[in-house]
């Protein structure tokens, strides 16, 4: 209607309300609804395609793997009584026993709270994506 802009938001508001106070009131054919309905109930549906993940699952695997190797070569070298392997590295951050961390059992809950809403994430997202979920 306004493809130039040369309309203010009121002027095309102005210009569109008179152009239906002139066409007056029209409702549309019987059954109408009906046959919209009906077609769009035989049209195909399009298929749900999934986003591209951002990062391929061999990075995920190595990145965790890294993690497990990491995670086993602190332990390793740490003996609970004596200065961790990182504090000769960073000599900012204070030594700590690798020892009283892991036996915290917030450290365990909340690890397995963790594990748990993103194994429930995962399942529902692939639910959603494939279609099965309860409409």
């Amino acid at each position: 209607m306004d493809a130039d802009r040369r309309l203010t938001d009121t002027e095309a508001d102005m210009a569109l309300r008179d152009l239906f106070r002139a066409n007056g009131h029209v409702e549309a054919p019987a059954g109408l609804d009906a046959r919209i309905l009906q077609r769009i109930a035989v049209a195909p549906k399009p298929a749900l395609k999934p986003e591209a993940e951002l990062l391929p699952k061999w990075v995920w695997w190595m990145l965790s793997a890294g993690l497990v190797c990491l995670t086993v070569f602190l332990l390793a070298k740490s003996s609970g009584s004596e200065p961790s392997v990182l504090s000769g590295y960073l000599q900012s951050i204070p030594s700590f026993s690798f020892a009283g961390v892991f036996s915290s059992p917030w450290l365990w809950m909340g690890c397995g709270s963790l594990a748990l809403l993103l194994g429930l994430d995962v399942a529902l997202e692939r639910r959603r994506v494939t279609g099965a979920a309860v409409r």
